[in-house]
Protein backbone atom coordinates (compact mmCIF):
# COMPACT_ATOMS: atom_id res chain seq x y z
CA UNK A 1 0.00 0.00 0.00
CA UNK A 2 1.38 3.39 -1.04
CA UNK A 3 1.91 6.27 1.65
CA UNK A 4 -0.86 8.14 0.48
CA UNK A 5 -3.28 5.49 0.47
CA UNK A 6 -1.86 4.20 4.39
CA UNK A 7 -2.23 7.95 5.36
CA UNK A 8 -5.53 8.37 3.40
CA UNK A 9 -6.99 5.26 5.42
CA UNK A 10 -5.28 6.11 9.08
CA UNK A 11 -7.48 9.83 8.71
CA UNK A 12 -10.62 7.72 7.50
CA UNK A 13 -10.07 5.65 10.80
CA UNK A 14 -9.72 8.20 13.29
CA UNK A 15 -12.57 9.71 11.70
CA UNK A 16 -14.56 7.20 12.13
CA UNK A 17 -13.40 6.28 15.90
CA UNK A 18 -13.70 9.70 16.52
CA UNK A 19 -17.50 9.61 15.37
CA UNK A 20 -17.99 6.55 17.95
CA UNK A 21 -16.60 8.52 20.96
CA UNK A 22 -18.52 11.66 19.53
CA UNK A 23 -21.71 8.81 19.91
CA UNK A 24 -20.44 7.24 22.95
CA UNK A 25 -19.85 11.06 25.13
CA UNK A 26 -23.23 11.99 24.14
CA UNK A 27 -24.32 8.88 25.19
CA UNK A 28 -22.89 8.65 28.43
CA UNK A 29 -24.28 12.47 29.02
CA UNK A 30 -27.62 11.49 28.70
CA UNK A 31 -27.60 8.53 31.15
CA UNK A 32 -25.69 10.89 33.43
CA UNK A 33 -28.86 12.96 33.01
CA UNK A 34 -30.97 10.28 33.97
CA UNK A 35 -29.36 9.08 36.74
CA UNK A 36 -29.48 12.78 38.27
CA UNK A 37 -33.32 12.98 37.32
CA UNK A 38 -33.64 9.83 39.29
CA UNK A 39 -31.28 10.03 42.15
CA UNK A 40 -33.98 10.49 44.88
CA UNK A 41 -35.69 7.52 43.89
CA UNK A 42 -32.29 6.32 45.62
CA UNK A 43 -32.98 8.37 49.03
CA UNK A 44 -33.01 6.29 52.34
CA UNK A 45 -35.60 8.43 53.48
CA UNK A 46 -37.60 6.33 50.87
CA UNK A 47 -37.09 3.11 51.91
CA UNK A 48 -38.77 3.71 55.80
CA UNK A 49 -41.73 1.96 56.78
CA UNK A 50 -45.06 4.35 56.61
CA UNK A 51 -45.54 3.81 60.36
CA UNK A 52 -42.11 4.87 60.81
CA UNK A 53 -42.34 8.34 58.76
CA UNK A 54 -45.85 8.52 60.30
CA UNK A 55 -44.16 8.41 63.72
CA UNK A 56 -41.27 11.08 62.71
CA UNK A 57 -44.19 13.28 61.06
CA UNK A 58 -46.05 13.65 64.91
CA UNK A 59 -43.16 16.08 66.47
CA UNK A 60 -43.33 18.36 63.72
CA UNK A 61 -46.87 19.38 64.71
CA UNK A 62 -47.45 22.93 65.94
CA UNK A 63 -48.80 23.32 69.61
CA UNK A 64 -51.40 25.97 68.27
CA UNK A 65 -52.61 24.29 64.75
CA UNK A 66 -54.36 26.36 62.37
CA UNK A 67 -54.84 25.45 58.69
CA UNK A 68 -52.06 26.81 57.43
CA UNK A 69 -50.46 24.93 54.61
CA UNK A 70 -46.93 26.42 55.67
CA UNK A 71 -47.04 23.92 58.43
CA UNK A 72 -47.11 20.29 59.23
CA UNK A 73 -49.26 18.44 58.50
CA UNK A 74 -50.05 20.21 55.18
CA UNK A 75 -46.83 21.05 54.76
CA UNK A 76 -45.68 17.61 54.79
CA UNK A 77 -48.70 16.30 52.68
CA UNK A 78 -47.10 18.81 49.96
CA UNK A 79 -44.03 16.80 49.66
CA UNK A 80 -44.66 14.02 47.59
CA UNK A 81 -47.47 11.61 47.13
CA UNK A 82 -46.06 9.02 49.35
CA UNK A 83 -45.55 11.36 52.56
CA UNK A 84 -49.34 12.76 51.47
CA UNK A 85 -51.15 9.36 51.64
CA UNK A 86 -48.87 8.67 55.38
CA UNK A 87 -50.23 12.38 56.53
CA UNK A 88 -54.02 11.34 55.64
CA UNK A 89 -53.81 7.89 57.04
CA UNK A 90 -52.84 9.28 60.17
CA UNK A 91 -55.91 10.36 62.10
CA UNK A 92 -53.87 12.44 64.42
CA UNK A 93 -52.21 14.04 61.81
Amino acid sequence: MSQPRLAASLRDEISRVQSVMDDLVKEQAAVQRCFEEHKALLSPIRRLPAELLSTIFMPCLPEDWSCNALEAPMLLSQICGHWRAIAIANPAL
